[in-house]
């Protein structure tokens, strides 16, 4: 007789003000875990790249005519990552990355130009949101990311570690991590200067 009942739409910031009641209140099934995932699923596409991103001062990279010699091959295990980015000639021209487990087979003296994949280079600017970005990383297939500025100079990685530790809230250490938070390590070393 009065017709269809008009919906109530909610802002994200009133939802995430209802997630917040629902886990502090006793009777509710929502705990701790399940309100900082839904802030974050809530909230990670208002960030932006430059926000989560490891800043240039504290990438590890490899230029490409690099030989792969026992030295280097140990040095690159003792950095702990599973993904390192590729130059040539100077820092700011990423051409590819270089995935460690490619490596379990090399034989010492060949270079990173035999051994890295070009074709898993995503190059971003540090300005799109964290969705797009996410969106990005599935139709590219890849994990990492090259932000570069509007002058094409390199501003830092991103990966899609990054973007899960937005949505559910927490620093991702996996077992080869040496530093927890690379953004931290950044900020220390800026300080220092």
């Amino acid at each position: 007789v009065l017709g269809d009942e008009m919906t109530t739409i909610y802002s994200k910031k009133e939802l995430m003000k209802i997630i917040e009641e629902h886990e502090s209140d006793k009777g509710s099934e929502v705990d701790a875990d399940e309100k900082r995932i839904i802030k974050g699923a809530l909230s990670y596409s208002d960030k932006t790249v430059k926000q989560v991103m490891t800043p240039r001062t504290v990438i590890y990279t490899l230029n490409i005519s690099a030989v792969l010699d026992d030295k280097l091959l140990k040095q690159v295990q003792s950095k702990g990552f599973t993904r390192i980015p590729v130059y040539k000639d100077r820092t700011d021209n990423i051409v590819g990355v270089l995935y460690t487990k490619d490596l379990i087979s090399i034989k010492p003296g060949v270079t990173i130009e035999k051994v890295y994949r070009k074709d898993k280079l995503l190059t971003v600017s540090p300005d799109i949101n964290l969705d797009e970005l996410l969106n990005n990383f599935v139709q590219a297939r890849t994990h990492i990311a090259c932000v570069k500025n509007e002058y094409g100079g390199m501003e830092g990685i991103v990966s899609l570690e990054d973007v899960i530790e937005e949505v559910f809230g927490v620093e991702i250490v996996d077992e080869s991590d040496r530093v927890v938070d690379m953004q931290k390590m950044a900020r220390d070393k800026s300080k220092k200067k």
